[in-house]
C-alpha cells in the first residue's frame, strides 16, 4: 500500500515544497489558462496561465513561498495546488516510491478482479486455404492429428475447467499471482459480477458442417452458465448454423472480407471455393437478421489496400 499521503510527509515542514514530477499541463488555445494534470493522483484542474506557466516550468524543482507570491499563485491557490498533488513536499525518488506502490496495488486489484475469457477450438481443419494464412494448410486439411474433431467428452472435460475457472481471479490465484483472500469491493464488484463471461470458437474454421453438433453442445453448456458465445469464423458455411445464431446463441461473429468481391475472392479461397464472397454477405445478411452481431475485418497489404474505401462503401 502506498506509505504516506501523496502530497506531504508528517515529519517535514509544509513549506518545503516541490512542483510535482508528475504534474503535466498544456495551454489552451485562444484562452488565458491550462489544464493541468497530475500523473498519479488523478486530479485534473483549468488554472489560470500564470500558475500553468509557473508549475510546467518548474516541474520537479523546489519552490519557495517568495517564488508563489512572486508568481502570484495566492494562499488559497497554494492550498489547492497541493491537495490535488502539483505542489508536494515528498521527494523525487519518494514520489517515484509511492507511484510504484500505487501499481503494485492497482496490478493485485486487477488481477483479483479479472473474469477469465475462454477460447475453444472444435477443429483446426478449414475450408479456405488463404495464401497468408499463419496456420499451415496441412493442418487445414485435416492431416494426422489436425483431423480431429471435438467430441462430447471433449465438451464436458472443457466445461469441468470453466467451471473452476469462473470467479474472478480464479486464473491469477491458480498461477500463484494473486491471494486467495483477495476478494471484490468498490463499485467494479457489481460490475465483474454481472458481465457476462466470454466463450470465443476459434479454429481452423469453427464453423463447418462437421463441427455442427459439437458447437450445438457447446452453445447448449454455455447457455446454461449464462456465458456469451461469440466466433472468430470465414461465415462460408453459416447457413448449418442459423438455428444456434442470436443473442440466446451465438451471439457475435467476427468475419473476414479483404476487398470487394473480385478482390476478396482472389485471396479467400479453398477446395471447390472460388466465389466466396457473394456467399459470405449473404451470410452476414442471415446473422444480422438472427440477431448477431457481426463486425467485419479486412486483412491489408499493398495488394488490396484500395479496397478499403470500396468495402466501406459498399456497406455504408
Amino acid at each position: 500500500m502506498v506509505e504516506a499521503p501523496f502530497n506531504q510527509l508528517s515529519d517535514r515542514p509544509a513549506n518545503s515544497l516541490r512542483v510535482s514530477s508528475y504534474a503535466i499541463g498544456a495551454p489552451l488555445d485562444g484562452q488565458p489558462s491550462w489544464i493541468l494534470l497530475h500523473g498519479f493522483t488523478g486530479a485534473m484542474d483549468k488554472v489560470d496561465l500564470r500558475i500553468g506557466d509557473f508549475l510546467v516550468k518548474r516541474r520537479g524543482r523546489r519552490v519557495t513561498d517568495d517564488a508563489l507570491a512572486q508568481a502570484g499563485i495566492t494562499s488559497e491557490e497554494r492550498e489547492r495546488l497541493v491537495a490535488q498533488g502539483y505542489l508536494t513536499t515528498l521527494l523525487e525518488n519518494e514520489e517515484r516510491r509511492v507511484v510504484l506502490s500505487l501499481a503494485a496495488a492497482m496490478r493485485q486489484r486487477d488481477l483479483s478482479l479479472h473474469r477469465a475469457s475462454f477460447v475453444i477450438v472444435p477443429t483446426y481443419v478449414c475450408n479456405l486455404r488463404c495464401p497468408y494464412c499463419f496456420q499451415g494448410h496441412d493442418m487445414h486439411a485435416g492431416k494426422g492429428v489436425f483431423g480431429r474433431v471435438m467430441t462430447t467428452s471433449d465438451v464436458a472435460a472443457i466445461f469441468s475447467v470453466i467451471d473452476d475457472l469462473r470467479r474472478p481471479g480464479a486464473v491469477a490465484r491458480l498461477l500463484g499471482v494473486a491471494e486467495e483472500g483477495d476478494h471484490l469491493v468498490g463499485p467494479d464488484a457489481s460490475s465483474v459480477a454481472n458481465g457476462r463471461q466470454q466463450v470465443t470458437l476459434f479454429g481452423g474454421e469453427p464453423l463447418l458442417p462437421e463441427t455442427r453438433a459439437v458447437v450445438g453442445e457447446i452453445v447448449s453448456e454455455a447457455a446454461s452458465r449464462d456465458l456469451e458465445v461469440s466466433a472468430i469464423t470465414n461465415g462460408v458455411q453459416l447457413r448449418y448454423f442459423q438455428d444456434l445464431l442470436g443473442p440466446d446463441g451465438i451471439s457475435s461473429l467476427q468475419i473476414t472480407l479483404d476487398g470487394v468481391a473480385h478482390r476478396h475472392d482472389q485471396r479467400r479461397i479453398g477446395p471447390g471455393l472460388r466465389h466466396t464472397f457473394a456467399m459470405v454477405v449473404e451470410n452476414i445478411d442471415m446473422a444480422l437478421t438472427r440477431g448477431a452481431g457481426v463486425d467485419v475485418r479486412m486483412n491489408v497489404n499493398i495488394d488490396n489496400q484500395e479496397d478499403c474505401a470500396l468495402l466501406e462503401a459498399f456497406f455504408f
